[in-house]
């Protein structure tokens, strides 16, 4: 939007939530980014000119209908939102019980309490917390539980604990596969005097007490020296919990908008929009009238779930293939 406004074109934001940002105002914690960073930006971009239409969902079909007619282009932003869950006996019951929480709508709930100066609907507040999740959305949730007045912080990750140093084959410039304990772990550390992170571990089932709340987990171990994960026998055990934190990653961006614009996912790999060539960010669509915009899909929601920075790259090759289509 920034850099097609530079360029000279009319352009309007469309946010299905409150307050724009996405991702970087409600999916990472204030403690990490500042939610006034964001909110600069924005001003800045609406004192540029650019429009912002916010609590419009595209993933209507009324409403992408008409931004398909009142504009000469649509870009899709939307990330890679769909959250991955847990195959575990009795997760979906424990999700009904609002006790296993996706990752996502746990610090979006935080996030929205804070700036609204008011306590959070969804709170670790004297509660076990077990975070299912080794990657940084599961340390983002071991530091927003520890400050919320969590009693422990349990995180359980599927794969093996890294090396502490680089191995032979991880040389520089690729990214240290090495063990490191982020700010949430080393938070979660100095309340309880210990490090409860277990590798290894499956979570098997989602165990639930007599009035229908979630109690723990039922955990077991994994042995990956052969390469695969093969379980431990006898290795069972139950934790405590009446928190569980799901942050599994995400399986690709949500269909909606998508089916909304009539662009296609592909059916074989990963489920992303259907390119009109390999290399553009230009969508096919199914059944677009003759005057209706082109759509265009940037960052996550065109590679995937990656890093803000990649996002970024990937849309300022968009603004410009937008750009060059509409002759600016």
């Amino acid at each position: 939007a920034w850099d097609l406004a530079r360029r000279g074109a009319r352009v309007c934001v469309v946010e299905r939530h409150d307050r724009a940002g996405g991702l970087l105002m409600y999916g990472i914690p204030n403690m990490k980014l500042d939610k006034s960073v964001v909110k600069r930006r924005v001003d800045l971009m609406a004192e540029l000119g650019i429009e912002f239409r916010l609590g419009v969902d595209a993933a209507d079909a009324d409403v992408a209908t008409g931004l398909a007619a009142e504009f000469d282009a649509v870009v899709v932003a939307a990330g890679a939102c769909k959250a991955r869950g847990v195959g575990a006996e009795g997760f979906d019951a424990g999700v009904a019980t609002g006790d296993v929480v996706y990752a996502v709508d746990y610090l979006t709930e935080q996030t929205r309490a804070l700036l609204e100066g008011r306590k959070p609907a969804i709170s670790a507040e004297g509660k076990d917390v077990v975070v299912i999740g080794g990657g940084d959305t599961g340390n983002d949730c071991m530091g927003t539980a520890v400050r919320q007045g969590a009693r422990t912080v349990r995180q359980l990750e599927y794969g093996p604990r890294a090396p502490k140093e680089r191995a032979a084959s991880n040389l520089w410039p690729e990214w240290p596969n090495v063990a490191k304990t982020d700010y949430g772990q080393e938070e979660a550390i100095a309340l309880q005097g210990d490090d409860l992170r277990d590798w290894c571990a499956d979570t098997q089932k989602v165990l639930l007490d007599g009035a229908g709340r979630v109690r723990g987990l039922q955990v077991r171990s994994f042995d990956w020296s052969a390469g695969k994960p093969e379980p431990v026998a006898g290795s069972e055990r139950e934790v405590d919990a009446q928190l569980v934190l799901v942050a599994c990653g995400f399986a690709g961006p949500e269909g909606g908008v998508f089916d909304a614009f009539g662009v296609p996912l592909a059916t074989q790999g990963r489920p992303l929009p259907v390119m009109t060539a390999g290399d553009s960010h230009r969508a096919m669509r199914a059944a677009a009238g003759k005057d209706d915009a082109a759509v265009y899909v940037a960052g996550d929601a065109r590679t995937g779930s990656s890093l803000v920075v990649n996002a970024m790259a990937d849309a300022l090759k968009c603004a410009a293939e937008v750009a060059g289509d509409l002759g600016l």
